[in-house]
This record gives structure tokens, sequence and C-alpha cells, in this order.
């Protein structure tokens, strides 16, 4: 809530005057900035104070998980990391969290920008190191939408990707990593299994006619 209040007070210093100052030649200055930017301002600084809510609430995520934190807000391989843990197993662990508190049609991994920027990082460190990943998230994707699907793609660069909302099968997928000194138990883990669009392009024979869609091409292009 610390952070909250910073960033409110922020946005409260911002709003109380405009952005630019037009000389007029009178002496009076002049508010130069877009229409309605004020609540625009208002709901961008928001949403940032969610997101640092929502990371404080994975920390506690974690450590009801028994997990101990190690390291928290920090870099590895020059991505972001939002907490290094380990538990019983001694295996460390990288923690990428992306959520906010409050359910709505794009909250947590259910827009696909979303997913795709945390994903690069966490396909980064899959990458460049061999310490597991995992995403802390508040709200998963459907399985068969583009987010849905781009998660999935991180499998396995990305180890796990746990749920602090209606998500006992993640939670214990997340302990058993932690806890486990042998393998960790196989449990399901939906977000791993997304399902194929409805419609799908495919590219068969598009090599046998190569030379006649290059020329058509060509054709559309002389027609310009």
């Amino acid at each position: 809530m610390q952070i909250q209040e910073r960033g409110l007070a922020k946005l409260e210093r911002f709003t109380e005057q405009p952005l630019f100052s037009l000389d007029t030649g009178n002496d009076i200055p002049g508010p130069w900035e877009e229409e309605d930017l004020a609540r625009q301002a208002d709901f961008q600084a928001r949403a940032s104070a969610a997101g640092a809510d929502f990371k404080e609430m994975a920390l506690h995520y974690l450590i009801k998980a028994r997990a101990r934190i190690l390291d928290v807000r920090t870099r590895i391989c020059d991505c972001p990391v939002d907490a290094v843990i380990e538990g019983d197993a001694k295996r460390k662990i990288i923690v990428l969290s992306r959520g906010t508190p409050d359910d709505s049609r794009t909250a947590g991994l259910r827009r696909e920008d979303t997913v795709l920027k945390v994903g690069f990082f966490g396909m980064q460190l899959g990458t460049q190191q061999r310490l597991p990943v995992v995403i802390v998230t508040s709200h998963l994707p459907k399985r068969d939408s583009a987010s849905g699907r781009c998660l999935a793609m991180m499998y396995p660069k990305v180890t796990e990707v746990a749920t602090t909302t209606g998500d006992f099968v993640g939670f214990q997928r997340l302990s058993s990593l932690l806890h486990e000194r042998s393998q960790p138990t196989n449990l399901r883990a939906p977000w791993r299994e997304a399902m194929a669009p409805r419609a799908q392009m495919t590219f068969d024979g598009l090599q046998d006619g190569a030379d006649d869609v290059v020329h058509d091409a060509r054709e559309l292009r002389t027609d310009r």
C-alpha cells in the first residue's frame, strides 16, 4: 500500500499543473496538453500501483508455499526478476510475477501482450541458465485463446506457471518443485495443454508452386 500511496502522491503533483506552458505574449500561461489527460494518467498510475500490489501478494503466496525468499527485484542475465527462492530441496528458482489484485477481462495473463512480455524474459532466462523459471500470476488465459497458446509454447523453458486464485493443483506443483529432492511430481498442468485454433493456415504444397506465387505477386505490384 505504501507503493500505491507514493504513486498517487506523484500523480497529484503531476496533475496540479499543465504539461507545457504556451507563451501567448501576455504572460498568461496557456495549457498545451491532451484533453482528459488527468483521467488517463490516473488510470495508468493506478494500473502500475495494482501491478506493484500484486508483486507483494505473489511474495506472500510463495511464503505460504514455504519458500525461502533469497532475493527480490534483481536482474539475472540482464532480465528483471521479481524473486529468487528455494525450498527444502535446496533448488534455487527464479520467479517472475505478473497480475492484478482484481478480476477483469485483461487481468493476469489474459492479455496476449502481457504473455509475450513476461514470456520473453522467461524464455531468455530458461535459455541462458539452468535454474527453473516460475511465473506467478493472478489469472490464466483460456486454453483456446491466443494468449493461452503463447503461454503453452514457453514450456519447457518456463518450468511452471502458478495462479494465486483458485489453482490448488498449481500450488501443489509449485510446492513439489520447491520441496521434493527427486523429480517433482508430474501433476497435470492445464497451461501447457493449449487447444489448437479452429482454423489454421497451412503451407502444404506451397513449395511446388513457389515460382507461380512469386510471379503472381510481381504482377500485382506491376498493376499498381
